[in-house]
């Protein structure tokens, strides 16, 4: 079987119900009220029942064959650096288009 999949979260637990959305294990609240309800859904190896069981960092969860295990904090992305200058945002766009700039937004003083 391969590792489990990681999902991040922001607090120590989350409610296995929300959990399931945030993993994109179900598509919504009901599909994952009748996965869990139905005993599809098992948390550390045993059966979970209950929607709004708290699931804390480290609990590995599976449905349907697929496994993720909850994790505390930022997940680490990539982030390409920036090569273009900030100036050159506002210089016009092929074709004679102008990009938006903060002070095309500024709503002048009464």
């Amino acid at each position: 079987m391969t590792s489990p999949e990681p999902v991040h979260i922001r607090d120590e637990s989350i409610r296995l119900g929300q959990l399931l959305k945030l993993a994109g294990l179900v598509e919504d609240g009901a599909m994952a009220r009748e996965v869990i309800a139905a005993g599809r859904v098992s948390v550390d190896g045993a059966p979970e029942t209950r929607r709004g069981a708290q699931i804390s960092a480290g609990s590995i969860v599976e449905l349907a064959g697929q496994q993720i295990e909850v994790v505390t904090g930022e997940a680490e992305i990539d982030v390409p650096p920036v090569t273009t200058a900030p100036e050159d945002f506002a210089s016009p766009a092929p074709g004679g288009l102008r990009l938006s700039t903060p002070e095309d937004f500024r709503v002048p003083a009464p």
